[in-house]
């Protein structure tokens, strides 16, 4: 019931981008823009399985993925992470009794990064061996020539080794990239409790950032009665996680404690993690009308900073909001101001780097987004109930009343830059 749209959290950029395909002595329709919005400078390119029809259906375990060079087409790396109609990650294992493993389809993705994209194969070698091959041209980038790449199904496949740009510590269920480490709470691992900045020092990472991160959902159940639910009434495990070579796919299976020993259906939260970032993926399926049972529904999704005196000062700035708060465990009027902005993104920022924190809410105006501030070291904020908010920063929801029995898709994206 109430965890079906309860389940909202922090946590790039990820979108998908219609491909533009040749074969032969076909050119291309138009170029592939990158769909990782977080990493300008080397961006991944996301491609849906309706972008390469000629591959379409093939087994995943033999398509190639290749860029042209002085010597030839040569293999670059990638993934494919497989989607159901409804937009959901399968993550689990592939059946192994199947003889030809999955099968490319419409909603699957094949994941590259742009810098691994090569020059334009010569008219002959278009003609010749490259004549079943799907050409893909990305997007030109100014002052730079223009790159592409191309996708072939063969039993004879050419797989990459090595060269991973993202790592998975299955031991500590930490993620490792060249920019920064991400990790998870051992009892709610749906919850972030560490991220550290790479760095110059001699063990060449941060202090951890995070103090706690924090879920509030707050209403009132058949129009009376006032209820309170935080990140001590759920139940959290980590399901399945796919660890390919260019972004990470981290599963969760959660539920609230409702009344006694009642709990909520299972809720599936995705975090998929990438080199420039990070997206937070909950699928909420709300079997009935909100409004029904609950009125006044209020969410809020925050982290809470460390206070070490080791971490360089944090400031928060917001759109609308012309100033930029410095974090110093003192709310002030200026800070509060963050309150009663409507605003879909914020950002912190710090000597280490930077973090662009935006939500994407269901479609149709009925959620409502606010953001949220209270940096109060001596005020105590429950389930805690100890002093201490430093920083405490996220999003605060309303309208969740308004919502009807449907599918729907939040997603909480964190970019990343770094200041090294």
């Amino acid at each position: 019931m109430m965890a079906r749209f309860q389940l909202l959290l922090a946590v790039c950029c990820l979108s998908l981008s219609r491909a533009n395909l040749a074969y032969a002595d076909q050119l291309p329709k138009g170029p592939v823009t990158p769909a990782d919005k977080c990493s300008a400078a080397d961006p991944l390119v996301v491609l849906s399985g309706n972008d390469l029809i000629p591959v379409l259906g093939a087994p995943v375990r033999q398509l190639s993925l290749l860029r042209a060079s002085s010597t030839g087409l040569m293999p670059i790396l990638f993934q494919v992470d497989r989607r159901d109609a409804q937009g959901r990650y399968i993550v689990e294992e592939a059946d192994a009794t199947a003889s030809r493993g999955p099968l490319l389809g419409f909603h699957d993705e094949l994941v590259f990064l742009a810098s691994d994209a090569g020059a334009r194969l010569g008219d002959v070698a278009r003609r010749g061996e490259a004549a079943q091959l799907a050409e893909i041209r990305l997007d030109d980038t100014p002052g730079a020539p223009t790159k592409w790449v191309y996708v072939s199904s063969s039993s004879d496949s050419r797989a990459v080794h090595g060269n991973r740009h993202i790592q998975y510590d299955a031991d500590g269920d930490l993620v490792i990239s060249a920019a920064y480490q991400l990790g998870f709470d051992t009892q709610l691992p749906f919850l972030v409790d560490n991220f550290r900045w790479n760095t110059d020092d001699s063990d060449g990472w941060s202090p951890n950032l995070v103090d706690t991160m924090k879920i509030r959902h707050r209403g009132r159940f058949l129009g009376f009665i006032p209820f309170t639910r935080t990140q001590r009434d759920y139940r959290s495990k980590l399901t399945a996680v796919k660890a390919g070579p260019v972004r990470i796919i981290r599963r969760t299976e959660n539920r609230i404690r409702l009344l006694w020993h009642l709990n909520t259906p299972a809720v599936y939260i995705d975090y998929v993690i990438m080199p420039g970032g990070f997206v937070m993926d909950t699928v909420i399926d709300i079997p009935f009308n909100v409004g029904l049972f609950f009125n006044g529904i209020e969410t809020l999704t925050t982290v809470d900073w460390n206070a070490d005196a080791a971490l360089p000062r944090l400031t928060v700035k917001a759109p609308g909001h012309h100033n930029a708060a410095t974090i110093d465990g003192h709310m002030s009027s200026d800070k509060q101001a963050f309150n009663v902005l409507q605003a879909h993104q914020f950002t912190v920022t710090s000597a280490l780097g930077e973090m662009h924190v935006s939500l994407e809410i269901p479609p149709g105006g009925l959620i409502t987004p606010w953001l949220y501030l209270r940096d109060a070291l001596s005020e105590p904020d429950p389930p805690e109930n100890s002093a201490g908010q430093f920083g405490n920063v996220g999003f605060r929801t309303t309208g969740w009343e308004q919502i009807n029995a449907e599918v729907q898709h939040v997603k909480f994206t964190v970019c990343l830059e770094a200041k090294r």
